[in-house]
């Protein structure tokens, strides 16, 4: 399995996009990635909707700043109830997620969206990411920020823009 490639070059096509959110069902978190030209980072922020509180910068406690990193991406994976109560006194079913195999991924990096597939054969291996036609895509050397979501249950609703 090759390991996750990295370069400084702007992998060839992808959209321009500026912004994202990402809209967990019912009263879940809407969280937000702004991309700012002048850093090339995506700032992270979220809506609290089952608090009703505004959107709000996300803090890295350790550093007292923003969350901000050199690429997002997004990972369609198929989750699972696991066989487990997560919360005891609610009674709330564990989910799991299979994170081998491959599927459905969008990088985000440089103010542009490349939609792609991401792959993993062995538990030990590295997530790889591929274009549309097959070959390695590079993610942009520096902070990764990985958003695991469902294909198949409590999917969130994704949505891009550019300004």
């Amino acid at each position: 399995m090759q390991p996750p490639v990295f370069s400084g070059d702007v992998p060839t096509g992808g959209i321009a996009t500026t912004d994202f959110t990402i809209d967990y069902p019912e009263l879940g978190p809407l969280h937000h990635w702004r991309y700012d030209q002048d850093s090339r980072r995506w700032y992270s922020f979220t809506e609290d909707q089952r608090m009703r509180a505004g959107e709000l910068p996300d803090i890295d406690m350790l550093i007292n700043r923003q969350l901000a990193v050199d690429n997002v991406v997004l990972i369609y994976a198929d989750h699972y109830l696991a066989d487990f109560i997560e919360d005891e006194p609610n009674q709330l079913a564990s989910v799991g997620v299979n994170l081998l195999g491959s599927g459905d991924a969008v990088l985000m990096r440089d103010g542009k969206r490349f939609n792609c597939r991401w792959k993993r054969e062995n538990a030990g291996d590295m997530i790889t990411f591929y274009d549309t036609d097959g070959n390695p895509l590079a993610l942009r050397p520096g902070t990764t920020f990985f958003n695991v979501y469902s294909a198949n249950m409590f999917q969130p609703d994704v949505s891009f823009s550019s300004r």
